[in-house]
C-alpha cells in the first residue's frame, strides 16, 4: 500500500493492474480496505469498496502550508512526512496540545529536536501541556494504551520523576494524503503496528528535561527546523500522546527567510551594529514579525541553522537601538529601549 505499510490482498487473475478488485481474504468475499495500494510501480486507489484504474505515483508526504491539522483519539504515535520543497529557509511549526499533554519530535537531515517556544510558557522540551495538579511539582493522570476498544491502563506523568511513564506499547497512527487524516498503520497481515509511549524523566530531574506541564490552558507553541539547503525536502514529525481521548493542532509551514534587524556583537551594549540578529517570532502562524517579541527565537543565520549564543545585543527595532537577551536555549528573554 503507498503511504502506509503493505497489507496483504488478493484479486481474480494473474494482473494487478487488470484486476477488477482487491479482497483482504483468499475466497475474494470481503473487499479490501480503502486507500492507497501499489504493486511493480502500478498504484491503485480503492474508494467506497470499488477499486479505481492503474494511476502514477500519488505524492505521499503531506504539502507544507497546508493549514492546521487536528488529530488525536488513542494514545500512540502520530506521524506525519511533509513535503518541503527546494526552497531554502526556516520552517515554522505550530503545535497545541488542545487535549491532553503530547510530544512533538522532528526529524530532519540527520536532525531530531523535541524543543518549543510559546508567548505564554516561554521555552519548554519534550512532553509539554497542562498540568492537572500541582502535585510533585506538575502532574497529570490518563488512561494510557492506544488499541481501539481498550479501557486502557493508568498513567501519571510529572515534572519530577515521571512516576509510571516508563514507556508502553501503543497504536502507530500515520497521516494518509489522499485520505485527509490519520489512520492506524498495520502490518502485512492486517495487524496493528505497535509502538512506544515514553519513557518520560527516565530518570530523576533529568537534563534536558523530557517532561514540562504547565499551569494554564496551552497556546500555540513555535518549532524550527532549519532548511540550508534544497535537498532533502521530506520532514517527519511525530506526535506522541500518551493519553486516550487526545486532541491536537498542529501546522507545518514552508520554509522562510527569518526576520532580519541590525544587531552587534554579543554583550557589546550600544556598540557597533551591522551583524545580522535573525528571529522566528512566536507569536503568530508565520513567525514573521516587524518587532522582537520576548520568547522569540534569536539565530545567527537567515536558515535558523545556528541559535544566538546567549548575552545581551544591541538591535535596531523600528529605528531605535534596544538591548535584547537571549538565553542560553537561543530564546529572547528581554527587549529593552537603549538608554
Amino acid at each position: 500500500m503507498a503511504c502506509n505499510n503493505s497489507t496483504l490482498i488478493y484479486w481474480q487473475g494473474n494482473n494487478f493492474a487488470a484486476a477488477p478488485q482487491f479482497y483482504s481474504d483468499a475466497a475474494l468475499t470481503t473487499p479490501a480496505a480503502d486507500g492507497w495500494y501499489a504493486l511493480g510501480g502500478i498504484y491503485r486507489y480503492m474508494s467506497g469498496g470499488v477499486l479505481g484504474a492503474p494511476t502514477t505515483c500519488p505524492s505521499c508526504d503531506f504539502a507544507c502550508r497546508t493549514g492546521i491539522v487536528s488529530g488525536g483519539g488513542n494514545a500512540g504515535n502520530y506521524i506525519m512526512n511533509i513535503d518541503l520543497g527546494a526552497a531554502t529557509g526556516a520552517v515554522i511549526i505550530r503545535f497545541r496540545p488542545r487535549q491532553r499533554p503530547s510530544r512533538v519530535v522532528w526529524t530532519f537531515d540527520g536532525i531530531t529536536a523535541s524543543e518549543y517556544s510559546s508567548p505564554t510558557h516561554g521555552y519548554k522540551q519534550g512532553l509539554i501541556g497542562e498540568e492537572q495538579s500541582a502535585v510533585n511539582g506538575g502532574e497529570y493522570s490518563c488512561f494510557g494504551y492506544g488499541t481501539p476498544g481498550n479501557p486502557g491502563i493508568p498513567i501519571t506523568i510529572n515534572n519530577d520523576n515521571g512516576s509510571g511513564g516508563l514507556g508502553f506499547a501503543a497504536q502507530e497512527y500515520t497521516y494518509n494524503t489522499p485520505a485527509g487524516g490519520f489512520i492506524g498503520s498495520t502490518d502485512t497481515f492486517g495487524n496493528p503496528v505497535l509502538t512506544t509511549v515514553g519513557p518520560y524523566n527516565a530518570a530523576l530531574n533529568p537534563t534536558p528535561p523530557q517532561t514540562n506541564l504547565f499551569n494554564g490552558a496551552a497556546d500555540y507553541f513555535t518549532m524550527v527546523v532549519p532548511k540550508p539547503n534544497a535537498t532533502p525536502e521530506s520532514l517527519n514529525v511525530v506526535i506522541e500522546s500518551f493519553c486516550s481521548a487526545t486532541l491536537f493542532d498542529i501546522r507545518v509551514n514552508c520554509p522562510i527567510s527569518l526576520n532580519n534587524f541590525d544587531g552587534g556583537a554579543v554583550n557589546d551594549v550600544c556598540g557597533t551594529l551591522g551583524t545580522p540578529f535573525y528571529t522566528a517570532h512566536v507569536g503568530n502562524d508565520t513567525g514573521t514579525s516587524a518587532t522582537i517579541a520576548a520568547n522569540d527565537w534569536a539565530f545567527n543565520d537567515v536558515n535558523g541553522v545556528t541559535p544566538k549564543p546567549a548575552g545581551v545585543y544591541p538591535v535596531t527595532i523600528g529605528g531605535v537601538t534596544h538591548f535584547v537577551t537571549v538565553d542560553s536555549n537561543g530564546i529572547v528573554t528581554d527587549v529593552v529601549a537603549c538608554p
